[in-house]
């Protein structure tokens, strides 16, 4: 009895190693067929930016409007100096971060 017992099991296991070796076969080849969809050369990339710069020359465009609003601040005038060389930044946190990188030998942290 015990040995039929035993045979059931391992039949029931056998059976669901095959079942997940099919899953696994089958998640692999789904994985191929959108790799293969993506480096294909019919694959195009469809931009969703609807936020265009409107600043003389400029072209970017941005999905999120915040996005061009923080590229709207690389139009502002660069009037803040870096009082060790010289470099004009548009605020004063970018002049800070220029100090702390590239003047750390000179300015105190």
């Amino acid at each position: 009895m015990k040995k039929i017992i035993s045979i059931i099991s391992l039949l029931c296991m056998t059976h669901m190693l095959a079942m997940q070796q099919e899953k696994m076969d089958y998640l692999l080849q789904v994985a191929a067929e959108e790799r293969a969809k993506i480096e294909s050369p019919a694959f195009v990339y469809k931009s969703t930016s609807v936020y265009k710069c409107d600043y003389p020359g400029c072209n970017k465009s941005y999905s999120l409007e915040g996005s061009l609003e923080e590229h709207r601040l690389t139009h502002r005038p660069k009037n803040t100096p870096c009082d060790v060389c010289g470099k004009l930044f548009i605020h004063g946190d970018s002049v800070r971060q220029h100090k702390r990188l590239m003047h750390a030998d000179i300015v105190k942290k």
